[in-house]
């Protein structure tokens, strides 16, 4: 059974603490139907600007092969995207994403886990865990994650808004050249592709997709369950 969003958070508090290798990704609806090319036509882009194209859907199908195909699979946690609010109205796309994923593969995690959709000390934990990790850690994220990156005492590498796919192997290469410890990213569904690229040549290190976590802070909220800025500032005021 996956654990629950504080749960899981505690797990990847823990395998920081510790330093365990460790790749938190998650791959929800968007690449799914990025990846079988049955998106709404009506809807040729996510939310983050990324078109949904052929090309994107095979370069995100090859990284989720790398994956399963990869000796370092015990140090990849994967975010079920089960847990997700909405994939309860989406038979199909949950039979597509356990079609693609294999879950039963993988150690799973609450796929919400690090969003702020809750106010939790478990989830406070977390980040006060990355904040005060000692290895050099970078953020991947658009100029306006600027205040996350700070905020987690991480580098910042600021990625363009939209067309993320384009600047994939620049994003590789900004990466080997700054060999990070730990790597954070909030790059769009295109972000998995250099960070995995990365994640296969150096396994013991760790990686967290956030994703769009910590947008009530820093970027206002993007998704309607999220708690309000003020309650965001008030848990995290002592790492903010």
């Amino acid at each position: 059974m996956t654990p629950s969003a504080d749960a899981s958070a505690a797990i990847l508090a823990q395998r920081i603490r510790t330093q365990l290798p460790t790749l938190f990704i998650r791959f929800g609806d968007g690449a799914v139907e990025c990846i079988l090319g049955n998106h709404d036509p009506k809807t040729p882009h996510t939310c983050d600007g990324e078109m949904y194209t052929p090309e994107l859907g095979d370069a995100i199908d090859d990284t989720i092969t790398a994956l399963h195909c990869s000796h370092h699979k015990e140090t990849v946690m994967m975010g079920d995207w089960r847990t997700a609010e909405s994939p309860g109205s989406k038979p199909r796309h949950i039979k597509d994403w356990e079609t693609l994923i294999v879950p039963e593969r993988w150690a799973l995690l609450h796929f919400e886990t690090l969003l702020l959709m809750r106010i939790s000390t478990t989830l406070l934990d977390f980040y006060q865990t990355v904040r005060f990790d000692r290895r050099r850690k970078l953020f991947i994220g658009p100029a306006s994650n600027h205040g996350a990156a700070r905020m987690l005492a991480a580098d910042h590498l600021i990625v363009p808004d939209r067309d993320l796919f384009a600047n994939v192997g620049w994003i590789k290469s900004k990466l080997d050249e700054i060999d990070p410890q730990v790597v954070l990213y909030g790059a769009g569904m295109a972000g998995n592709i250099p960070v995995v690229q990365h994640w296969a040549e150096h396994p013991d290190r760790t990686y967290i997709a956030l994703g769009s976590a910590l947008d009530p802070l820093f970027r206002g909220r993007s998704r309607s369950n999220q708690i309000r800025k003020d309650q965001a500032e008030k848990l995290f005021k002592e790492i903010l």
